[in-house]
């Protein structure tokens, strides 16, 4: 399960914050507030994604993607504990029958990141249905349901990815903000899109999309930042969604986002992972060299930077 890890792109903001007033003070600057008590298992996600559609594997069966999501207790408390297989249930909804799923934990964090994995094959155009129960005893939710469609069964051979830098954007956008949970902040940017072969579009509803940034340096990071402090994007998508991603530099001289997002008027070489959860099925975008600044709106964000695109079914 290293690969499916290693493509979790969640935030790791897991401390309870609560609100008592609205609005927040930063510099000195009244900021409008967001409510900032996310109810338990607030980060509950399926994917696919209620009304998505797959291609079933021709050798080999499908895993699906639970995200118990935070429980808000103590380590070792009595409301803390592990899904089971007794929890989810799938149903074939042509047939009104139930398939058997095993269940195999991906990470180790609170969030609990869970393979669902069918016992018997699904059939190619059929409707199915799969209902989770969530560990939680307090409202809003306390199941989690995902209708999606199988299409043909397909066995990719190379699958290739190419990624799509948009211009420069001057605009306001929500960031983290302390006890207020998120406020507007004033920033350059640039949106990404991952356009995936023809191999890979039939699974766009299930791939786990990771960003890439190279720093001048050579050090790589994951980029996974959110709009706000209980932001939880779906497992495998980003803050903007699945296979579209934006990267940003602050344009404020002071505070909190001086010094977030890119460097601006620095070069980052990026690139995006598409990955399908349970197999070694991945492509790899061509490298983009991106170059952010509040003094260029409207202008391309960057090119190519020369390096060979790396796509295909890979182990590593």
């Amino acid at each position: 399960m290293k690969e499916l890890t290693m493509h979790i792109q969640t935030s790791s903001l897991l401390t309870l914050v609560l609100v008592f007033g609205i609005g927040g003070i930063v510099s000195g600057v009244s900021q409008p507030a967001e409510a900032c008590s996310p109810a338990p298992c607030y980060k509950s996600a399926l994917v696919p994604e209620d009304e998505s559609s797959v291609a079933l594997l021709s050798d080999q069966r499908l895993s699906f993607v639970w995200r118990v999501g935070a429980l808000w207790t103590s380590p070792g408390s009595s409301r803390e504990r592990m899904a089971r297989p007794s929890d989810v249930t799938l149903t074939h909804l042509d047939d009104d029958r139930t398939i058997e799923v095993e269940l195999q934990q991906a990470n180790e964090d609170r969030d609990q990141l869970w393979l669902l994995q069918p016992k018997e094959s699904l059939e190619p155009r059929s409707s199915y249905r799969l209902d989770v129960n969530l560990p939680c005893d307090r409202p809003p939710k306390d199941t989690l349901e995902s209708t999606f469609q199988t299409t043909e069964q397909l066995s990719p051979s190379s699958p290739t990815a190419s990624l799509e830098v948009g211009s420069i954007e001057r605009q306001m956008i929500r960031l983290p903000s302390g006890a207020s949970c998120s406020r507007s902040a004033r920033v350059a940017t640039a949106s990404l899109n991952v356009q995936l072969g023809s191999q890979l579009q039939q699974w766009r509803d299930l791939l786990f999309y990771r960003t890439r940034l190279i720093k001048p340096s050579g050090e790589t990071r994951d980029w996974t930042p959110v709009h706000s402090a209980i932001s939880a994007p779906a497992p495998g998508a980003s803050w903007e969604g699945r296979g579209t991603d934006m990267l940003y530099t602050s344009c404020e001289d002071e505070g909190q986002f001086a010094d977030s997002g890119l460097e601006p008027g620095v070069s980052y070489e990026v690139y995006v992972e598409a990955q399908l959860p349970g197999t070694e099925i991945t492509a790899r975008t061509d490298t983009r060299q991106i170059t952010l600044s509040c003094d260029d709106d409207g202008s391309p964000a960057g090119g190519s930077s020369g390096s060979s695109s790396d796509t295909g079914i890979s182990s590593d």
